[in-house]
């Protein structure tokens, strides 16, 4: 009830409002306009969503103890809420408002399914932001709240509603939406988007001034102004028009073409306003060409989740351990936002491998420090894995034992007074050739793995995204009809959409396989102050190319895997249930193994790609030689250990073979590389 603009009600659930203080504060003006541009303005909807499914990804984990005592105890019962804070939508989808709503309206208003001040919430509900007023009090800042839906005013007491806002310098109560900081970016965008809409409806004819020589009587005004109309500026009076003047005949145009207006370039300056205020890098909204795609995406990654998403999860951390979880009743509980799979946020695992790459071709890291630091594995228990290696390009790979033995160190190198040159060669001394191919083929293929490494984590978590999707269309199905053809009829599986996440998400790891395969080859022929040119053109087209087959094939393997698994659940007269329980082994078999093997294929056979192109760079080179580990696992098809072909031919691969290419190793799983074939030996 409401008496007089105030709730006058006094049972459970009311607000009590002095009206001797001020009026309830309502939400400021525009607050539902800011809203409406996620479904008007694209560049508005692309910025918020990228942001808001990359924080709602997030797993919410609950510790107790730091440092070395932590321990998680996310699995406690009395933290069940967290795992799906709302009954009525998934996390994610709890989340993405979270973040949305501060995103759109600067405030997040949550209302807290609880009986008591004192209770933990056993659910949260998210409220619109523009619906709510704040009822202020003198005394107690916040005397509760109302939210006003379908000409009804819920009222709900301060700790029913849990309320997250950004600074607002000019409002006590109220939290600034960034969208009112380019307000006006936002208006240009929507009027040149109408404008250009007017301008094409009617048939891109101008509009003007038509004089004409004899003055006209009413009916033929009337007949020259519909026919000129008609011929010239279209029928929409609305979007073009025109004015008849008596007198001489002449026609003026009055409206200007896109050129005229710069009608792109102030779109352009309207995008730009929006991704800044919204802290959104090109590439993480597909703008690759201000990108510089090939060279700074890691960087843009990097940049979007320290500078723009960390402050957002960050605070709502904060908020929660000091507001909420006192509220559960275990002492010291807190929550973090798990971001251990985050690449971006990561040590740059690329960075600290080239450093030790660097330390292992001096001599100063073994293999073993390799495994366990940068990949943060166990260590190897073979000897050769805790030994040092001088460069292995100071010593031709085809000479014999004697050869090595008789070829002195080109330099010393001393670690904690051990010379450790001497260990190095007397450790060769221990090896014959093939012992030395291997750990030539060890210290390549290194390189390559840390970019598979994290690849399969991107491509586990999409298998992962696509299953959530695909399980939950499928729990919906109360009932279907069987079939023994389902092509075509996945509607269910948008495999385009899929195929443009796939490729989105690939197209960093792809380019950095090329890179390091492309450095690697130079600094393989001591071209330490050469860098790899990844814009050349047929670098560039190769990823490209490899891009329009990467997401094209993984997700046509997977349609076909779900159609093939639903179409035999069908034809055995299984329910719901169990065709879920196959479409589960789907994805499990895809995230497990398909992924790896995804991963192993583009990072090895980009490097290999890289690596030819940096020998074709270098202008040092006229053929190469392909290199394998020779262990039991080669395949018949790749025993080609030490045939040499020129830079670009093919090499005489088995019929099994199946790599896009024969010109360097890039087959299914690959694990063949090749090495250089200096004109001029050294």
């Amino acid at each position: 009830m409401k008496a007089n603009g105030v709730i006058s009600e006094q049972g459970e659930g009311a607000v009590l409002h002095d009206p001797l203080y001020s009026p309830s504060v309502p939400s400021i003006s525009g607050t539902t306009q800011y809203l409406q541009t996620y479904e008007q303005v694209n560049w508005v909807y692309a910025c918020a969503k990228v942001k808001g499914m990359n924080l709602a990804q997030l797993p919410l984990k609950i510790y107790t103890g730091i440092e070395d005592e932590k321990v998680e105890i996310t699995s406690n019962p009395a933290f069940d809420v967290w795992k799906k804070p709302s009954p009525f939508h998934s996390r994610q989808n709890f989340w993405m408002a979270a973040y949305g709503y501060l995103d759109m309206a600067g405030e997040n208003f949550i209302y807290l399914m609880r009986d008591s001040e004192n209770q933990p919430p056993r659910g949260m509900i998210q409220l619109r932001p523009d619906r709510i007023e704040i009822v202020a009090d003198k005394k107690e800042y916040i005397k509760g709240y109302i939210y006003r839906i379908g000409g009804q005013d819920i009222p709900f007491q301060p700790w029913e509603i849990y309320y997250v806002r950004y600074f607002n310098p000019v409002d006590d109560y109220r939290g600034l939406s960034p969208i009112r900081a380019f307000a006006n970016d936002i208006i240009l965008e929507l009027n040149s988007v109408h404008w250009a809409k007017d301008f094409f409806k009617s048939g891109a004819k101008p509009s003007g001034l038509l004089k004409t020589p004899d003055t006209l009587d009413e009916v033929a005004f009337k007949r020259l102004e519909k026919q000129f109309r008609d011929k010239y500026t279209g029928a929409d009076s609305k979007a073009q028009g025109i004015i008849i003047l008596e007198g001489e005949s002449d026609f003026t145009p009055f409206s200007m073409n896109p050129r005229d207006a710069e009608f792109l370039k102030q779109r352009e300056f309207s995008k730009d306003a929006i991704m800044s205020a919204l802290g959104v890098p090109p590439i993480m909204i597909m703008d690759l060409k201000k990108s510089s795609v090939l060279q700074n995406t890691e960087v843009q990654r990097r940049l979007f989740w320290t500078e723009t998403l960390r402050p957002m999860y960050k605070m709502y951390e904060e908020l929660i351990n000091t507001d909420l979880m006192p509220l559960f009743g275990v002492d010291g509980a807190y929550v973090e936002f798990d971001v251990s799979k985050i690449e971006a946020l990561k040590e740059d695992r690329n960075e600290k491998a080239k450093r030790y790459f660097e330390g292992f071709k001096s001599g100063g890291v073994t293999p073993n420090d390799i495994v366990v630091d940068v990949f943060g594995k166990e260590a190897i228990d073979d000897p050769l894995m805790n030994s040092y290696f001088l460069p292995i390009n100071q010593i031709p790979v085809a000479q014999s034992k004697k050869a090595i033995n008789a070829k002195p160190a080109k330099r010393s190198i001393q670690i904690e007074g051990i010379d450790v040159t001497k260990i190095v060669q007397a450790k060769f001394k221990e090896l014959d050739e093939k012992e030395i191919r291997q750990a030539l083929w060890r210290s390549i293929i290194v390189k390559a793995d840390v970019i598979e490494t994290g690849m399969k984590y991107a491509i586990q978590k999409l298998f992962r995204e696509q299953r959530e999707v695909i399980l939950e269309w499928w729990d919906n199905q109360d009932i279907y009809t069987e079939t023994k053809q389902l092509e075509g009829q996945l509607d269910f599986f948008d495999e385009e959409f899929w195929i443009k996440t796939f490729n989105e998400t690939a197209l960093p790891y792809i380019t950095e396989a090329v890179t390091q395969g492309g450095n690697h080859a130079l600094e393989s022929l001591d071209l330490i102050d050469e860098v790899f040119n990844i814009q050349d053109p047929a670098v560039q087209q190769h990823i490209a190319d490899r891009l329009d087959l990467f997401g094209t094939s993984v997700n046509g393997t997977t349609r076909d895997a779900i159609a093939e698994t639903v179409a035999n659940g069908m034809n055995n007269n299984e329910s719901i249930a169990d065709i879920k329980q196959r479409l589960e082994h789907v994805f499990d078999v895809a995230e497990r193994s398909r992924a790896g093997t995804i991963a192993r294929t583009e990072a090895t056979g980009g490097f290999n790609f890289g690596n030819l192109e940096g020998m074709i760079q270098s202008k040092l080179v006229e053929k190469h030689e392909w290199l394998t580990v020779q262990d039991e696992v080669v395949r018949e098809s790749h025993m080609l250990d030490g045939v040499q072909v020129m830079l670009g031919e093919p090499f005489p691969v088995g019929a099994d073979y199946q790599g896009w290419t024969s010109t360097y190793p890039c087959d299914y799983n690959e694990r063949c590389v090749t090495i250089p074939v200096r004109i001029n030996p050294l």
